[in-house]
């Protein structure tokens, strides 16, 4: 079987649109729920779904068994209806989010091409090995051409820009770049004039600059100042305006977090600090040479390390009585307030934070 160059190339054109795609990068999480019969699932995910039907799996088990040992996505198909599931690998350490994206932009190639394996796993021998072949580079295409349309980039383009405001992999950027500027007829969709516009993430280039290679918490993101906290224990309040509406995810387990809320984050000034939360350099007044044995700056006496200061917030509304003390929780250095009990954090008592310096985009009407 020949590769569809072309075909395959205004299938992801005409599947943005029918689909109601505006914005790029868009909520694939949100583009899949769209899908009759399709589920979206992390191994870790369909692991704890067949846990709770009396199995006992984990995510590796998952990956060995049913997405036949890909470290990235597979497609499956229920045995007892017509549903599929597009299974992913969640674990950041194995997959960044770009790659996870592309791999479930491929599955959903493989859906829209209605390639024949979508009701089986093709590696196992349902499909000739050449025609398999065609089928992955044409899954591979449409995944591309899906993800960033040769008709939406520009003559000032380069591959780290083009990485970035589509959230797409350097590798699928520096192909997508090639194709433009060859002028290769095959990798072009028909349609050249498309309607979609550009809302890039925050949230990549954030979390490479925001969260230090020792942590190993939690990300809360809150929903009403859509800012992100960094949290050591879970926790029910944001660090920044002490509201309850957040959501928490693992720090290992943030792809979700990424096409949810990725380009509506409010961004504030981070603070290095060591394991145990004190500064390696005073906020108030830079001094670089901070004790250890000592929670306050020997030149101007600002805080060091910011903890619960059992100040009860006038925001808080507590279910049964305010805590009677500090609760004494270790928080990060740019935390307003403590995400246990929504008390004020000893640097926001102190006046050392600044203010906010950015401010969200307003996207509340956005299909994805």
């Amino acid at each position: 079987m020949d590769v569809r160059w072309k075909f395959v190339k205004d299938k992801a054109i005409q599947t943005l649109e029918k689909y109601g795609v505006q914005f790029f990068p868009f909520d694939l999480i949100k583009f899949v729920s769209g899908f009759q019969n399709v589920k979206l699932l992390s191994y870790a995910d369909m692991s704890a779904l067949l846990n709770n039907k009396g199995m006992k799996t984990n995510s590796e088990w998952v990956k060995d068994n049913l997405a036949d040992g890909s470290n990235d996505a597979a497609l499956i198909k229920m045995s007892n209806n017509d549903g599929r599931i597009i299974i992913y690998n969640d674990d950041n350490t194995q997959n960044i989010n770009r790659r996870i994206r592309f791999s479930i932009a491929h599955e959903i190639g493989h859906i829209i091409l209605e390639h024949p394996f979508v009701t089986c796993i093709a590696r196992n021998g349902y499909v000739e090995k050449r025609n398999y072949g065609s089928y992955e580079v044409e899954a591979n295409t449409f995944a591309q051409c899906f993800l960033l349309p040769t008709p939406m980039i520009t003559i000032n383009d380069t591959i780290e820009s083009l990485s970035q405001k589509f959230d797409v992999s350097k590798e699928v950027a520096k192909i997508s770049l090639s194709i433009f500027k060859n002028q290769r007829y095959w990798g072009w969709p028909t349609k050249k004039k498309l309607n979609f516009s550009l809302l890039p993430r925050k949230y990549q280039t954030l979390k490479n600059n925001y969260v230090p290679l020792w942590f190993n918490g939690f990300l809360a993101y809150c929903k009403k100042c859509y800012a992100l906290s960094l949290i050591r224990t879970d926790g029910n309040y944001c660090s920044h305006c002490d509201s309850q509406n957040i959501d928490i995810f693992p720090i290992n387990e943030d792809f979700v977090l990424n096409e949810r809320f990725g380009r509506n984050i409010m961004i504030y000034e981070n603070y290095e600090s060591d394991q145990n939360g004190k500064l390696l350099k005073c906020i108030r007044c830079n001094n670089e040479q901070l004790d250890n044995d000592q929670n306050f700056c020997s030149i101007c006496g600002a805080p060091i390390r910011n903890t619960c200061s059992g100040i009860l917030s006038e925001n808080v509304v507590y279910p049964l009585a305010p805590p009677e003390s500090p609760c004494e929780t270790v928080l990060s250095p740019n935390a307003r307030f403590c995400h246990i009990c929504g008390s004020k954090s000893i640097f926001y008592c102190a006046k050392i934070l600044e203010n906010k310096i950015d401010l969200p985009v307003d996207e509340d009407d956005l299909p994805f």
